[in-house]
């Protein structure tokens, strides 16, 4: 075993001794990330060694599996990996902010730079746990899940080694952090009414199922998904809504209320009076008369000749009315 290696395996021993307990931190914190639960958003900076970067999270994590470190280190620094570590810590005390040095917290996450250029480092949060045999090769993984609480945390890459270069100190490792989501998001609905008709129930169908207002915002997978709202009164609507990981999508539905209109399918004919509901009207082909729901009657008069049907209007139907002539000529 060589000086160097015995150095790293010491200074690796004396950490994992005392990582369950708050340790001294030392270093300036140069960076601060704040992460929002948004799907494919990415944050860059860059760090030098023995800099701190503290990462903050929003407060409503409920979609937030872990996040996602990439760190991409130069050919300098990839010559001598071995005299690095990079150190994640969580219960940071006092509340870090930039430019402030010297902290207490806990190490939860120590490892050599690996002897390549880009590196990635897997941070479950809350109560997801990854089985590290089964992270994918390259990516390294913190053990126990940080919780909501314990952030933000601090990361940093240190020397374990004397007599580095002096060149290696004024170069920059660029990370990428990107937070990992479940592939859900929320669905809240509101249905506006017409006034004075506030208290009429409509049917809400989620996907082809039935739902109750009182049930959203709903939590669903992402992806495309329909909502068709069915009344007696109003009319039907069908939409499409898409719902992204981590986000909340918020859908107005305003109600309108159905009509039903008699459609007049006739020829104009000289001399002919149509009467609906004992009232005289104008006709013409292909006209449009909005009525009420309920029972009507229509009348065509031409000279002597006179003809009436009664009809019964449902509330959002149209109904088309057509009046037949024909002469009938049989041969003897």
């Amino acid at each position: 075993m060589t000086i160097k290696n015995l150095y790293i395996l010491i200074f690796v021993y004396f950490v994992i001794s005392f990582s369950a307990y708050a340790e001294n931190i030392m270093g300036t914190i140069t960076n601060e990330v704040q992460i929002r639960i948004i799907q494919d958003i990415e944050y860059d900076f860059e760090l030098g060694i023995d800099e701190l970067a503290a990462i903050y999270i929003d407060d409503d994590t409920r979609f937030l599996k872990g996040i996602n470190i990439e760190f991409q280190i130069s050919d300098t620094i990839k010559n001598y990996a071995d005299g690095f570590i990079i150190s994640i810590y969580n219960n940071i005390s006092p509340g870090p902010h930039e430019n402030m040095n010297g902290f207490t917290g806990t190490r939860i996450f120590m490892e050599s730079l690996p002897y390549i250029n880009r590196s990635f480092i897997t941070i479950p949060v809350g109560s997801n746990v990854y089985d590290i045999n089964e992270l994918t090769p390259g990516v390294l993984g913190v053990t126990e899940p940080v919780q909501v609480n314990q952030f933000p945390i601090l990361v940093q890459i240190q020397p374990v080694m004397k007599g580095l270069p002096e060149l290696l100190f004024n170069d920059r490792i660029l990370f990428t952090f990107k937070p990992e989501i479940e592939r859900k998001g929320i669905l809240n609905l509101n249905i506006n009414k017409p006034d004075g008709y506030e208290a009429i129930d409509v049917i809400i169908l989620l996907d082809s199922e039935e739902i109750v207002i009182t049930s959203f915002p709903l939590i669903l997978r992402s992806g495309i998904h329909s909502i068709k709202i069915l009344s007696d009164v109003f009319n039907e609507e069908n939409i499409s809504v898409a719902i992204t990981p981590g986000n909340t999508e918020n859908v107005d539905i305003n109600l309108e209320q159905s009509i039903s209109a008699l459609i007049f399918n006739i020829e104009p004919l000289e001399g002919a009076s149509i009467f609906l509901d004992g009232e005289k009207i104008d006709v013409y082909q292909g006209q449009r008369i909005v009525l009420t729901t309920g029972e009507h009657t229509i009348r065509f008069k031409l000279g002597s000749y006179s003809v009436s049907k009664r009809f019964t209007i449902i509330l959002g139907r149209n109904y088309e009315i057509t009046f037949f002539f024909d002469i009938d000529i049989k041969e003897n």
